[in-house]
C-alpha cells in the first residue's frame, strides 16, 4: 500500500478509499512525501479544489482537506550533452522544476552522471510540468548556489515541458569547470 508523510516523523497510511489523516500538523511549511509504487507519480495536490504549486505545503495558508491525485503515466526527459571532451572530468546533468530555484537544496534531487564519450541522459518518473536542465563538469565549486552564476549562463539552461506520459527530448550545452572557476 501507499503512504503519505510530512517530514520524517509524521506518517499516515491510506485506507481503501484513499483517505488519510494526520492528527496534528503544525502550521508551518512542510514537504509532502508520498510513497507510491514504482511507475506511479503524484500528478497534483489540491486544497479546496485549488491546485497547489508543488509538494511544499504551507499550512499557515492551506486549510481543509488535501486531495492528492496520482497518475500511472509519469513523464520522461531524455537528452544529450553537447560540448563534452574525452578528457573531461565527470559531467553531471541537473534537472529542477521551473517552480523551484536553482539552489544547492535542489541540487541532489534530480541529478544524472553522463560519460563524456556517450553523453546521453534520461530522467524518468517525473511529474508533468516544466523543467530546467543544466549540464556541468563536476568540480569543487560554490557557484552552483549563486543566482548570478545561473544568470550569466542562462542561455546554457534548457527548458522542457512534458505532459502526463510524454517523453521530452533536449540538448543541453556543457558548462566547463574552467568556466565555473572563472567566476
Amino acid at each position: 500500500g501507499g503512504g503519505v508523510a510530512f517530514g520524517p516523523a509524521n506518517t499516515a497510511k491510506t485506507d481503501d478509499a484513499g483517505t488519510f489523516s494526520f492528527p496534528a500538523v503544525s502550521r508551518d511549511r512542510q514537504t509532502l512525501n508520498v510513497r507510491t509504487p514504482s511507475g506511479v507519480i503524484v500528478k497534483g495536490v489540491y486544497s479546496g479544489g485549488q491546485p497547489l504549486p508543488g509538494l511544499e505545503i504551507d499550512f499557515s495558508v492551506v486549510t481543509g482537506p488535501l486531495e492528492i491525485v496520482l497518475s500511472n503515466k509519469p513523464a520522461t526527459i531524455t537528452g544529450t550533452v553537447e560540448g563534452t571532451t574525452p578528457d573531461a572530468p565527470r559531467v553531471a546533468v541537473w534537472l529542477v522544476p521551473d517552480s523551484q530555484p536553482l539552489s544547492i537544496e535542489n541540487w541532489s534531487t534530480k541529478k544524472a552522471r553522463v560519460h563524456s564519450e556517450t553523453p546521453t541522459f534520461s530522467f524518468d518518473s517525473l511529474r508533468p510540468g516544466s523543467y530546467r536542465i543544466a549540464a556541468f563538469e563536476e568540480a569543487e565549486s560554490d557557484v552552483l548556489n549563486d543566482a548570478a552564476f545561473w544568470e550569466q549562463f542562462k542561455e546554457r539552461i534548457s527548458t522542457v515541458k512534458v505532459g502526463e506520459g510524454e517523453t521530452g527530448q533536449v540538448k543541453v550545452r556543457l558548462i566547463t569547470a574552467r568556466e565555473m572557476e572563472g567566476q
